[in-house]
């Protein structure tokens, strides 16, 4: 099957177009002029992966691309906004998801596989939520057969939690925890996410429906931070800190450009101010996949 990728030089990105190509599927990836570099040698060296170049947001996309494909597999997205820098949740999830589906359909997509996050609701407290929201109201409303993905917190190689939290969790400066710590999430592992993901591309597998996606085991911030710091070898140092006193300080810090980068944005402590967590045992039970539970030993290989 001939798969048009979006998000190849991202996390999951990457590990799904490994994922995909291990499955005996041609990748058609959509590639940023001059961000082949961060592509891994495996993926340039396969002659079934394919380089598209060219940016979702130009109008003229569509229409200067020349492939045809059997499906597509939708994995842009940020999880911290950059302004200054034109990243923003509106662009890189809203309108890059709308632009996604016109080159998909215009080239042949018969399947449009959407990665979402699991939380994504209207009206929701977090931005990012909203967003991801909208984006699949748009995949929804698409002519294109749709399934859409929830996952809850991805880790694995290349993840940006686990890896950005490592550098600050330290053993002589407490990491600042948001309240008591003990708000829940799910992780997932990138390569369950991605093995589903080219499960989804199954003829047999029934679309418009969405599937949330969380690891085996529930976990509290608290934790989270303790394998953080078993994972590196030290004593894990925590501060407990009060939610508003917290969105203060970050929004000075997202204010001031001189301050020193924060461990988390002010919309990712809304989104750890609550619980993220599922029941997708039904995930894990349809596409028989085996459940990899986070471990600080699997944090200390990358991290």
């Amino acid at each position: 099957m001939k798969v048009f990728l979006t998000g190849a030089t991202g996390f999951v990105g990457s590990h799904a177009a490994m994922a995909l190509l291990d499955a005996g599927h041609e990748v058609l990836a959509l590639v940023r002029p001059g961000a082949e570099e961060r592509l891994s040698d495996d993926l340039r060296g396969s002659p079934e992966f394919h380089i598209l170049q060219g940016d979702l947001l130009d109008d003229r996309l569509p229409r200067r691309l020349d492939f045809e494909c059997d499906a597509a597999v939708h994995l842009v997205g940020i999880i911290r906004e950059s302004p200054r820098r034109g990243l923003t949740f509106k662009r890189c999830h809203i309108e890059a998801t709308r632009a996604a589906l016109n080159v998909a359909s215009r080239h042949g997509a018969k399947r449009f596989i959407h990665t979402s996050a699991l939380g994504a609701r209207e009206g929701a407290y977090s931005e990012y939520y909203r967003s991801k929201y909208d984006a699949e109201f748009a995949v929804r409303e698409h002519r294109v057969p749709w399934i859409i993905l929830r996952p809850s917190l991805v880790w694995g190689p290349r993840d940006h939690f686990f890896t950005e939290q490592a550098r600050y969790v330290q053993p002589f400066f407490p990491y600042p925890v948001p309240g008591r710590g003990k708000n829940l999430v799910q992780p997932v592992a990138v390569a369950n996410l991605a093995e589903g993901i080219v499960r989804t591309l199954d003829p047999e597998v029934k679309t418009g429906r969405i599937l949330e996606v969380g690891g085996p085991e529930r976990i509290a911030v608290n934790r989270l931070i303790n394998l953080i710091a078993e994972a590196k070898g030290i004593s894990p140092r925590k501060m407990h800190l009060p939610l508003g006193q917290m969105r203060v300080a970050l929004g000075l810090a997202e204010r001031a450009p001189l301050m020193p980068t924060m461990p988390i944005a002010t919309d990712q402590l809304r989104m750890l101010s609550e619980d993220n967590v599922c029941e997708s045992r039904a995930f894990f039970d349809e596409f028989e996949i085996k459940p990899v539970t986070l471990t600080a030993e699997a944090l200390r290989e990358y991290i």
